[in-house]
């Protein structure tokens, strides 16, 4: 176990028979999202290990839509961005080439050197990602047909609401975790281009689905918090306590996993010595399952 990745190929897949199920979640995003039209150039960027039943459902979706549809399967992301070469040139010349692309990736395509957060905006294009979520169990669940419009409203007065607090995170699993919130223009959610944005997406516009988060990168940090899962490890046998101080990842500790955990984060980070809380983010869609 100690320094194996989780990912879409460590989970269960989809039996064919089981894709009209998924055509509701799908069209939320392809059609109420992305504002796909006939005749449109629609990428589907997916890792090699995604479910076969979920790439055809987008394909579907944007075929009925009238879309000029190119799916693309390449090796899994890098974490972190830590590949310079992952993504390859092939897949960022059919970026460039889209007018809408969808990526199922594990790992954040934003994270990559190839395709950075701005990418959308060079290229002009409609870009959605799927971070750990292009999988039949998210895409089937109500979160998935949640009206969109509702939920930006719930995170955009989510936004306002957390704006320079300080936040107190607390669960059964010994978390206590103290956190300083910047001013609203820091904090992101949404499709990450103002407090305004509900969509439909424009060219040159990027956003997640199922949209539920919001976040930021914390002024401070204290505290202990303990995860259910992460994933690098997906869920945990045994309780992984990790320790912050002053914003700064201080101990990692709770056997196999913790070891896991620590080596990818200290193998991937440049530098040695503790790492920094880059980011503290949260669902709100009312609908997101709260057991995994």
């Amino acid at each position: 176990m100690s320094g194996q990745l989780f990912g879409y190929g460590s989970l269960p897949k989809a039996a064919p028979s089981q894709l009209p199920l998924l055509l509701p979640g799908v069209r939320n995003c392809v059609v109420n999202l992305m504002d796909t039209k006939p005749g449109e150039r629609f990428l589907i960027i997916a890792e090699n290990t995604v479910d076969p039943v979920v790439i055809t459902a987008f394909e579907a979706v944007a075929s009925m839509e009238g879309a000029a549809v190119t799916t693309l399967r390449c090796k899994p992301f890098s974490p972190a961005g830590v590949d310079p070469n992952n993504p390859s040139d092939t897949v960022v010349q059919a970026y460039a080439a889209a007018d809408g692309v969808v990526i199922l990736s594990w790992y954040p395509d934003i994270h990559s050197k190839k395709l950075n957060p701005h990418a959308c905006k060079v290229y002009k294009n409609k870009a959605v990602s799927l971070y750990q979520l292009a999988t039949f169990d998210v895409l089937t669940s109500p979160a998935a047909r949640f009206p969109l419009p509702v939920m930006y409203e719930i995170m955009r007065k989510s936004r306002q609401m957390i704006a320079g607090k300080q936040l107190r995170i607390t669960n059964e699993l010994g978390t206590d975790l103290v956190l300083s919130a910047p001013p609203v223009e820091k904090i992101y959610g949404g499709i990450g281009t103002g407090l305004k944005e509900v969509g439909p997406l424009k060219p040159g516009i990027r956003a997640h689905f199922p949209p539920s988060t919001v976040g930021f990168t914390p002024i401070d940090t204290n505290g202990v918090f303990v995860p259910n899962e992460t994933i690098v490890t997906g869920t945990h046998r045994e309780p992984v306590r990790i320790t912050v101080e002053h914003n700064l990842v201080t101990n990692i500790e709770g056997g196999d996993e913790a070891e896991a955990l620590s080596n990818f984060i200290h193998g991937t980070a440049v530098g040695s010595g503790p790492k920094p809380m880059v980011e503290c983010m949260w669902g709100l869609n009312p609908k997101a399952r709260l057991n995994g």
